[in-house]
């Protein structure tokens, strides 16, 4: 008898929202491509979104703080630190990437989407400590090195921020928009001296 098991899995959240978030179908701003790190004002207005829908924001928050409790059994609250709205048009795609200055971020797909919609890749982090490149006969959960997720409305993932991904080639005819946040523990956290209490920052 054989038995493999992924040891130290990656937990990664898919979660079908129920509630009406029609709301963000309505925002006009835009975090763009690039943007100039100087320019305070603009990018704190694009980068949190959700401060302005926050009827949305406590609706995907729940689900987060639901999630860290039942599945994590973490009793820690969590918040949105960052939030904003990305638009990919036909033919463009992003950089493989991630969020550092958080624990766990997220993606919700609140528009209408199709078959031609761009996928969000996510590349294995294991990969790394292997310098072996080796092609399977089929793929699957424990040998791939990326995976593909198609959007699809009112779709929320939850990942932790170390994953790299990216939004490959989008071939669709209309504007691909999705929301993406990032998420931090709150209050006291940790134990002895890796202890942090979020009170202590002077606001």
């Amino acid at each position: 008898m054989i038995k493999c098991s992924p040891l130290f899995s990656v937990p990664f959240i898919e979660i079908e929202v129920k509630e009406d978030t029609n709301e963000l179908k309505g925002c006009t701003d835009i975090l763009p491509s690039y943007f100039d790190d100087t320019s305070f004002e603009e990018t704190d207005k694009t980068l949190r979104v959700l401060e302005r829908y926050p009827n949305t924001k406590n609706i995907l928050l729940n689900y987060f703080n639901e999630v860290a409790y039942t599945r994590f059994r973490y009793k820690e609250k969590f918040d949105i630190s960052t939030s904003w709205i990305t638009k990919t048009i036909k033919g463009n795609q992003s950089d493989m990437h991630l969020h550092r200055n958080s624990f766990y971020s997220a993606v919700y797909y609140f528009d209408e989407y199709d078959e031609d919609s761009a996928s969000l890749e996510f590349r294995n982090p294991l990969s790394k400590f292997s310098s072996y490149y080796l092609m399977p006969l089929e793929h699957n959960q424990i040998n791939s090195s990326s995976v593909h997720i198609k959007p699809r409305s009112k779709l929320l993932l939850f990942f932790p921020s170390y994953m790299e991904h990216r939004v490959l080639e989008h071939k669709g005819s209309t504007d691909r928009y999705s929301l993406a946040f990032n998420l931090v523990p709150t209050g006291r956290y940790g134990s002895v001296d890796s202890t942090f209490d979020t009170s202590w920052i002077d606001c």
